[in-house]
């Protein structure tokens, strides 16, 4: 759990750097649902509305063939890779198609992404 709070708050940082003054990569984060406004502090940002609460997820074990299907089928751009239920990274539409790529014998690098 741990290594997914940092994960988070990075993106979130980033996010609310680019999109809220009054952050710093120092600003303390929580997540909660009861939110205590600081009249000196910038505004809560509020991130019910964007977070995925139950996000595609995949094993470390998962086949590549089936990976492959579900980025097909249900148009992921990314999905969340565990191993006994501790979170390894994010694989993305790019890998998958840089996986693909590669199985066709082309130039991983190559290939055009939209």
């Amino acid at each position: 759990m741990y290594q997914l709070f940092v994960f988070l708050f990075s993106i979130f940082t980033a996010n609310a750097l680019k999109n809220q003054d009054g952050i710093v990569y120092n600003s303390i984060v929580y997540f909660t649902n009861h939110v205590t406004e600081n009249p000196n502090g910038p505004a809560p940002l509020k991130l019910r509305k964007i977070i995925d609460m139950a996000p595609v997820t995949i094993t470390d074990q998962t086949p590549m063939e089936m990976v492959v299907e579900m980025f097909r089928k249900l148009g992921l751009r990314q999905t969340l890779v565990t191993h006994k239920g501790r979170l390894l990274g994010i694989l993305t539409k790019k890998d998958v198609l840089r996986h693909i790529a590669h199985l066709e014998n082309q130039d991983p690098e190559s290939i055009l992404f939209n």
